[in-house]
């Protein structure tokens, strides 16, 4: 009977210590959980700022430079001249000279013109070929020509002979005349290799994914892809319930936690006006909630087996412990009788 009383009783400290263990590792476990939420949420919304300058920044300058010479007078003469000067060497020789300087100066990677008037490509390396509307290649051209916005930012290959097909952001801004017709199309690009460096620092540094999505979805930028390859971001399985979400919201950053069965994680959007496009800050946690869940029942299962190890142990010596008084016990009582 005492033996009996003395195994439920240890029975009973037992799972008292071992629950006691459990609510606390559970209580530290959702603290820490909320003290790591926090902390992605303060890491992307740095992150999404940080970007965002950068971006803006980097996209400001060449955006000013093709509105600047959009509007220069000078090149507007070329233009109304240009018909009548087809032939003439001087005439490519100071088109050249004009697109030429511009590059030196600010080390673009292409300064062009195109006229509305020929359709011919004049770059800074001197003319280098006529658009035409059979070609596939052209096709920003004639879409920008329909479109009524004034300035575009395309990502495309760039066909300028010894450009080698280099993919490139192209700042597109049309010229008009006094009456509003379009004269042609002047811009500035750049190799993508530049943004896509400062996206993947960021990554690096944060350990996050970073997109520039058009209003479609479409990928602009991002370290693995661009426009030219035209990858949908929305078409992943992940993202493909977030779309609207992504893209509701221009007027300030979103901001939200999202979960489905394969990946988990906050994501922060944000309109970038000057491109019009949307920031996509996406910060994954799915690799960390595993380790936070296998250290949490790691440690569960130590705890709870190092308490049943010392019971034992403890249960061990007292039953030792009442043995020997049992004998003690009935040795004196020998000697009594």
């Amino acid at each position: 009977m005492k033996k009996s009383i003395l195994v439920r009783t240890n029975i009973f400290v037992c799972l008292v210590i071992v629950l006691g263990f459990c609510i606390t590792s559970i209580i530290s476990y959702h603290s820490n959980r909320g003290l790591f939420e926090q902390d992605i949420e303060r890491v992307s919304a740095l992150t999404s700022e940080g970007v965002y300058h950068q971006i803006d920044s980097l996209f400001t300058k060449p955006i000013h430079i093709s509105m600047t010479m959009a509007n220069d007078q000078l090149l507007k003469t070329f233009l109304q001249n240009e018909e009548n000067q087809l032939d003439d060497d001087q005439f490519l020789t100071a088109m050249q000279s004009y697109l030429l300087a511009y590059q030196e100066k600010y080390g673009y990677d292409s300064v062009f013109l195109v006229s509305t008037a020929t359709n011919r490509y004049y770059h800074y390396n001197g003319l280098d070929r006529i658009l035409t509307t059979d070609n596939p290649e052209n096709v920003w051209y004639y879409t920008f020509l329909q479109s009524p916005e004034e300035l575009s930012v395309v990502i495309d290959n760039d066909e300028v002979a010894h450009a080698n097909n280099a993919i490139t952001v192209f700042i597109n801004c049309k010229i008009t005349d006094e009456n509003g017709r379009i004269m042609g199309v002047v811009g500035v690009g750049f190799d993508t290799n530049s943004i896509q460096n400062l996206l993947r620092s960021y990554e690096e540094q944060f350990d996050v994914h970073i997109y520039l999505l058009d209003q479609d979805g479409t990928i602009e930028i991002s370290t693995e892809q661009t426009g030219f390859e035209g990858v949908n971001l929305f078409e992943a399985s992940v993202y493909g319930t977030l779309a609207d979400s992504l893209t509701a919201d221009r007027s300030q950053s979103h901001a939200f936690w999202y979960a489905n069965e394969n990946q988990s994680g906050y994501i922060i959007t944000q309109y970038v006006p000057i491109l019009d496009w949307f920031l996509v800050i996406d910060n994954d946690t799915a690799a960390l909630n595993q380790q936070l869940q296998y250290q949490f029942f790691l440690g569960m299962l130590i705890i709870i087996a190092v308490i049943i190890f010392v019971l034992l142990v403890i249960t061990n010596i007292i039953r030792k412990y009442n043995k020997q008084i049992v004998e003690l016990t009935v040795a004196r009582e020998q000697e009594h009788r």
